[in-house]
Formats: structure tokens, C-alpha cells, sequence
């Protein structure tokens, strides 16, 4: 199926990314930020659990926690590339358009735990995000790309990107009251590159992921559930591991 799959994305006028944890993989992302400056792809997190991509990168068009809204990108996609994801959308309220191909690729891609759950798809690959990467790179090796093409997929793409960061910039302003996008502005400019954020927000899941704009592989966690509890443990815990770097837990919920 590799074949069909690297001629979809040299094809694809809008081929976009959807991943919430290949991230986990340090590796894995390197080799998505280099497939994406080659052939020219946009990358959206859905509820993501771990830091999948650089916020500040041109291809870069955002992230949702499944708010009720539609994400431009995934509306506008002709191929949707699904990278290590349970969720990568809530089709009553966001959806990628019915002439959309899908290509699923996971670890678990039938998602053998969660019954009567699955994403459709015209190809499903069982396999470590990374490698699959690898395997990509090595089969466009052999194809000349149309340069033409691949730089208008990236000037688009930087176009959505840089909206996305000037409507963060615009939240970030401080209002009447500290809301949200203004504490987690706050601690993104009294921190580094490398120190390791520890969300357990809620539902200020997306402000802090949005705000903290991490970069590195590894500095940004989730617990992954939907209750309060894991935050302290985890942040010591991770301390523990990379005594040499900064963590912060952010969480609270209706009290963050």
C-alpha cells in the first residue's frame, strides 16, 4: 500500500496531518517535520497528548480539543494523513469533506479496546509511526516533485499558521479579569524552550496548549483522561527523569 499512499500525497492539492500522540515517539516527530517541508503538508492536533509538532512552524495550523467548531484545515483537505490518533475528529461538529481520502496509520489502528469505534478510511497501516515515516521518505527518494506545487501547499499553510498566531496573540491580551490565554502567556515568557509542561487543564486543555507554544519533543503531557488527579504525581515524577530542566503543572479546571 506504499505506493498508493506517497502518490496520494504528491497529488493531494491540500493533504493535511491529524495526530494526538506521535509525539511519544521523540523520533517520529523529526521525520514528520521533514516529510512536511518536502512535500509541502499542514499538521492539526486533536486533543493532543503529547508535543507532535513545533507550534512556531510554517505548517503548522493548530490545534482543537473538540470544541464544537470546524477546523478549516480539515474541512479545505482533499488527503487526510491520521498519525497515531484515537480521535481525530467529532463528525457532528468537524469533519473532513466526504471526497476526502483518509489514510490511517497507528500502533493500534482498529482501536481493539474501544468497541464499535473506528476510523474510516480508504487505507489502514498497523505500524510504529516513525518507521512508516521512514519508509515514506525512502519511496519519495525515487519521485521528482513538482517544486511548484510543494511551494504553494507551503505558502498556504504559512498563511493559516500565521493566522492561527495572531488570533493567539490577540487572546493573549490582558482583559478585565486574568483569563486563561493570559496566565498561560504569562509562564510561557517566564520559561524555555525545554521545560516540560504538565497540562492537566481540562477544559483549559486547549488554552494551555495553545499558549504555551512548545516546540521540543517532550515538553508537552496529558494525562490522556478526563479527571483531575494524575497532574502532581506526573510532574514529580517527570523531575525525577530530567532533573535538569523546568516542569510545570498547570491544572485546576473550573479553578485553573
Amino acid at each position: 500500500g506504499l505506493d498508493a499512499l506517497v502518490a496520494s500525497l504528491v497529488a493531494a492539492k491540500r493533504p493535511l496531518v491529524v495526530t494526538s500522540y506521535l509525539g511519544r515517539n521523540a523520533a517520529a516527530v523529526g521525520e514528520l517535520v521533514r516529510l512536511c517541508e518536502r512535500v509541502g503538508i499542514g499538521v492539526h492536533e486533536s486533543c493532543p497528548n503529547y508535543m507532535n509538532f513545533p507550534a512556531d512552524h510554517a505548517c503548522y495550523v493548530g490545534q482543537q480539543g473538540n470544541e464544537k467548531v470546524q477546523t478549516p484545515a480539515l474541512a479545505e483537505a482533499d488527503l487526510v494523513l491520521v498519525l497515531d490518533c484515537d480521535v481525530p475528529w467529532i463528525p457532528l461538529f468537524n469533519r473532513p469533506s466526504d471526497a476526502a481520502k483518509v489514510v490511517h496509520i497507528d500502533i493500534d489502528p482498529i482501536k481493539e479496546k474501544t468497541p464499535l469505534w473506528y476510523i474510516p478510511a480508504t487505507q489502514v497501516f498497523r505500524a510504529d509511526v516513525a518507521t512508516a515515516l521512514r519508509q515514506i521518505h525512502r519511496r519519495l527518494d525515487g519521485i521528482k516533485l513538482d517544486e511548484a506545487a510543494v511551494a504553494e501547499r507551503r505558502s498556504h499553510y504559512a498563511s493559516m499558521h500565521k493566522a492561527w498566531a495572531d488570533a493567539l496573540i490577540e487572546k493573549e491580551q490582558p482583559k478585565a479579569g486574568i483569563t486563561p490565554e493570559y496566565l498561560t502567556a504569562c509562564v510561557r515568557r517566564a520559561t524555555d524552550r525545554d521545560t516540560v509542561i504538565v497540562n492537566e487543564g481540562i477544559t483549559n486543555y486547549s488554552a494551555i496548549n495553545n499558549h504555551t507554544m512548545c516546540t521540543q519533543p517532550g515538553t508537552r503531557f496529558t494525562s490522556g483522561a478526563s479527571s483531575l488527579g494524575w497532574n502532581g504525581g506526573a510532574a514529580v515524577g517527570m523531575k525525577m527523569a530530567e532533573p535538569e530542566k523546568t516542569v510545570v503543572c498547570m491544572t485546576g479546571d473550573g479553578s485553573y
